[in-house]
């Protein structure tokens, strides 16, 4: 085979992308150099982090969105907009918007304040001593910058410490509970390990961090940027890469109207013009589009079906996004207020009620609460409660302390010096509906103000009552393995009254839950050293304990394959999705399993199974493009492949797989037009793609484009690559350029 024929167009050197190789002799190379395939048997270790936890997951200058997959319409002109900021809304609707810039929305991301960071400093200290002897946090303000450092001592006796610090550069938090801070490694985004809680005026470790670690690596996915913010423009394939410089930060105006460029256009052209003119209207909506506006964010919308900032006001949410079933509150990732909402008796029963029934988004904090408070009157009379009449005069209007109680959620917790997993953020439940225990808090809470002895008595009556519930509620809990919900129900007990017992069962469970997730964690640092025994004894401690742990099943049942027990291995996959129905993880394995068997039909089955729980993962969509391609049905083979490159467009195995495939069908043009598109999703800061798509350009006879396209290349090369600067030079000199 000569050197052309060899020679890579995406890689240079690395992946075998040869435009004049056949593309049956592609496929073979993946399924026996990159494949399941070693010599020791199935390997499947390369999926250990096909599925990422979420965390708490186009168009540089001209700011202009993705919208692959919906249709743009003239009708709808917002859908392709840019995004304007809500600066430039306050040229027209300054009242509106001086109103809004108060609101929890509009801050929940924003830029580091130095004088609200210096109070911090005043109330908490510049401190955070973890709960591992030898490693602690600093905060510190210097040079006008708000600085994280972790100090921790490596251990040995008399030995020095590791010192790691970084400047934020961005802040989340409304202002009620946590204030988390990130910083920008380029054009990263990372999550910082400290957090400060504004109730308790101190200092704890961030969520997804755990106590006692000095790690500042937490990459910061779109799904959670999507929440906080109402646009930033997202290198499409990459885990949290952005180009930050025109972020809209805050959930602000357009989040709920759409990018307002041709909706400013138009009315600084017209200024007379009466009606808004080429921007969504909320109030013009149906209800399930009101709701899906706020369901963005306020539900368990955790797996997307689209890219990133795709969703626009108006579209279904679910062309975008997979709505987790999840049934336990404590492992929501959101409040998911919209779910609970939907379950509520006054929800079911109206027609038109929506979240903005009761919460006007315009308003600064403070008034929208009260008013929310006050908008059950809009439907009910106090006097239809059937309690009314039985309730004293001072509990007649409490219906949201009845109905919708303020309750500590446990899906979201943080360690304390002298505790841990502890709840702090509180919410109203939004499933409104008679609640006999928020009724009997509500009764116990005003009969304690009193100071007769017949309402002391009938306090300590209905206390003793509540505390026996809450009991038995733990032990339910406790028994189905839900250690954190158990915590949560005895803090509440404890609350009620001091009970050494439950002190005990909840320092238990407490502990329970961190060695549990000490486990987890060390099986994971276990494989990446590629440990397998001792990882599995990790996992297997972990599943003992906890038999519903669907995560260490999946683990565990990959470790056991991969060492040869592959019976053992494939019944724990199967219990992943058994436990979870969210967690694609298992299926997605036991395909890849079959598909080394060559079962092709089995393989496809798990994989679809995969796809339906992780719609938007360009490794299962790769996979199912090859079982289909050799079932014999290469259109959908494409098809498949397209989708995973829409995904992930830098993915060189598919990107040349796809190549050769097009170039072998006589599709060069197609192929060309494709690369194209991948270098567009990428924004051109992946060089490989670059020299690929100049490859390919020379192919067609465009050597003018092909030198353009290796120049931009060279800009885009990183100079810790000196071997790909070498080989761009070398195309450059070939083609009569100076490099």
């Amino acid at each position: 085979m000569s050197h052309r024929y060899r020679r890579t167009i995406l890689t240079i050197s690395a992946i075998s992308l040869t435009l004049a190789v056949t593309f049956g002799w592609i496929m073979s190379v993946e399924f026996r150099e990159n494949g399941p395939v070693a010599e020791s048997g199935p390997r499947l270790s390369e999926l250990v982090d096909e599925f990422r936890p979420p965390g708490r997951d186009e168009g540089g200058e001209s700011f202009v969105p993705a919208r692959d997959s919906q249709p743009e319409s003239e009708s709808e002109p917002w859908l392709s907009g840019r995004y304007v900021g809500a600066e430039v809304c306050g040229d027209c609707h300054d009242e509106r918007v001086d109103d809004f810039i108060h609101t929890s929305h509009f801050h929940t991301s924003r830029l580091p304040d130095l004088s609200s960071l210096e109070t911090h400093l005043v109330k908490a200290g510049e401190l955070l001593e973890t709960r591992e002897a030898g490693t602690r946090f600093a905060m510190s303000i210097t040079d006008g910058q708000f600085r994280q450092t972790g100090i921790q001592k490596d251990g040995v006796e008399g030995g020095g410490e590791r010192v790691e610090g970084f400047d934020v550069d961005l802040v989340y938090g409304a202002g009620d509970f946590d204030e988390d801070y990130f910083y920008w490694d380029e054009n990263r985004l990372f999550q910082m390990p400290v957090v400060y809680q504004n109730g308790l005026q101190c200092w704890t470790n961030a969520p997804g961090y755990m106590d006692g670690r000095v790690e500042f690596r937490r990459p910061v996915a779109p799904r959670c940027v999507e929440c906080h913010a109402t646009w930033v423009n997202h290198i499409s394939g990459t885990m949290n890469t952005y180009q930050r410089e025109k972020m809209v930060l805050g959930v602000s105006c357009e989040k709920c109207h759409g990018p307002g460029e041709f909706h400013v256009d138009y009315h600084r052209e017209h200024p007379d013009a009466q009606q808004p003119s080429s921007i969504a209207m909320p109030a013009d909506m149906s209800r399930s589009q009101q709701m899906d506006l706020c369901a963005q964010c306020h539900s368990n919308a955790n797996k997307r079906r689209t890219p990133p900032f795709s969703y626009r006001p108006g579209d279904p949410l679910e062309d975008h996004f997979r709505i987790d079933l999840n049934n336990h509150p404590e492992e929501d990732h959101t409040s998911n207020q919209h779910r609970y909402l939907q379950e509520s008796t006054c929800y079911q029963a109206s027609e038109t009620m929506t979240c903005v029934t009761c919460h006007d988004p315009h308003l600064p904090t403070k008034m929208a609460r009260t008013l929310a408070r006050e908008s059950c009157s809009q439907c009910h009379a106090p006097k239809d409660c059937g309690e009314h009449v039985r309730l004293p005069t001072a509990l007649q209007s409490k219906c949201v302390d009845c109905h919708m109680p303020y309750e500590y959620v446990n899906n979201i917790t943080f360690d304390l010096a002298d505790d841990q997993y502890v709840p702090i953020i509180q919410r109203h439940d939004h499933r409104i509906a008679v609640n006999q225990e928020a009724s009997d808090l509500t009764r116990l809470r005003w009969l304690e103000s009193q100071l007769d002895e017949e309402s002391k008595q009938q306090a300590a009556e209905l206390r003793q009552r509540l505390v026996e519930q809450k009991r038995n509620e733990a032990d339910v809990y406790e028994q189905e393995d839900r250690f954190l919900a158990a915590a949560g129900v005895l803090r509440e007990l404890l609350l009620l009254e001091e009970d050494e017992a439950a002190k005990s069962r909840l320092k238990s469970l407490l502990q329970t839950r961190r060695e549990l997730d000490q486990k987890m964690a060390e099986g994971i640092r276990l494989i990446g050293e590629r440990d397998y025994d001792a990882a599995i004894q990790q996992f297997e401690f972990v599943v003992a304990k906890k038999p519903v742990h669907a995560a260490a099943h999946g683990k565990l049942g990959l470790l056991l394959i991969e060492t040869g027990r592959e019976a053992e291995g494939i019944e724990h996959l199967e219990k992943v999705s058994e436990i979870d129905p969210d967690n694609g993880y298992g299926h997605a394995l036991l395909g890849y399993l079959y598909l080394t068997k060559n079962d092709l039909q089995t393989s496809r089955e798990y994989y679809l199974r995969a796809e339906a729980c992780e719609p938007y993962n360009a490794k299962i969509k790769r996979y199912l493009g090859q079982i289909a391609f050799r079932q014999g049905h290469s259109e959908e083979a494409e098809s498949y492949w397209r989708s995973a490159l829409k995904i992930e467009p830098q993915n060189l195995e598919v990107l040349s797989t796809m190549v050769n495939y097009l170039t072998e069908k006589q599709r060069r043009v197609d192929a060309v037009l494709l690369v194209e598109k991948c270098v567009e999703r990428t924004q051109g800061t992946e060089p490989q793609l670059l020299v690929g798509l100049a490859d390919l350009y020379l192919l067609v006879g465009r050597e003018d484009r092909a030198v353009e396209t290796l120049r931009e290349a060279k800009i885009a090369t990183s100079q810790d690559n000196p071997q790909l600067l070498q080989t761009i030079h070398q195309m450059l000199q070939r083609l009569g350029e100076a490099p």
